[in-house]
């Protein structure tokens, strides 16, 4: 586990790659329009690279380090949207694969004394990019998956927050739960369901296991909105609207 200095405060960091790494190929196989997603590609790429890589886009550069937790990059997180988010620049992206001990010579080489300053949690930035790049993706769910939270996300970081999503890692917290029952529970949000899904996998924060494991569907937790759910999901965004 790595930490580092963003602004004023410190954050502390796990490795997206253990996390990412096998979670990812399940959720693919289960929700296979994930498989045609440029950006999908793009995670998987530095994910077999063994999660330490040098991105290159024209004058811009990035680097990342799974491992520690960190993408350094002189560019905001919006803007980091707007590119990925172009095929032409998608296109012309190269990646090179760094040794553990290149990392920090590498990163300092493009950032020099602005490196710390430039260093953003990479769960953080995973999620953003993400959500930008599924929010027009039609999902479809081949194949049941339980979903595991290991942390929440950091809504009070995020550049936007649901009260659906809020609900849906306080139920994903406390037991593994089936994506379909939560489609079932959140009828109306079938697609975000498998959204939030996406975004805690590629970003590290969960863990899958196909719910055919368990005896049967029953063998999860039953689902229901609870009132502690509820109250908690109305703290954070009575919280969220305080910051914000």
């Amino acid at each position: 586990m790595s930490s580092f200095g963003l602004g004023a405060q410190k954050y502390r960091l796990s490795s997206l790659l253990t996390r990412s790494n096998g979670a990812l190929d399940q959720l693919e196989q289960a929700v296979p329009t994930l498989q045609a997603c440029d950006w999908v590609r793009l995670v998987r790429q530095s994910l077999q690279a063994q999660g330490r890589s040098r991105f290159e886009l024209g004058p811009t550069a990035f680097v990342v380090d799974m491992h520690a937790g960190w993408l350094a990059s002189a560019l905001p997180i919006s803007a980091m949207q707007k590119m990925w988010q172009t095929p032409q620049m998608m296109s012309s992206l190269r990646m090179q694969a760094l040794a553990q001990e290149q990392v920090q010579a590498i990163a300092l080489r493009d950032f020099g004394e602005r490196l710390g300053k430039l260093q953003k949690p990479l769960d953080m930035v995973v999620w953003e990019l993400s959500r930008e790049a599924l929010k027009s993706l039609q999902l479809q769910l081949e194949h049941d998956l339980l979903l595991r939270l290991r942390r929440y996300p950091n809504f009070t970081h995020l550049s936007h927050s649901s009260a659906l999503h809020m609900q849906l890692a306080a139920l994903c917290a406390a037991a593994p739960r089936s994506l379909r029952q939560l489609q079932k529970l959140f009828a109306h949000a079938e697609q975000e369901v498998l959204r939030f899904a996406a975004l805690c996998v590629l970003s590290g924060l969960a863990f899958v296991t196909p719910a055919a494991g368990f005896a049967s569907a029953a063998a999860a937790p039953a689902l229901s909105v609870t009132p502690e759910t509820k109250a908690k999901q109305n703290f954070l965004s009575a919280f969220l609207r305080k910051l914000f």
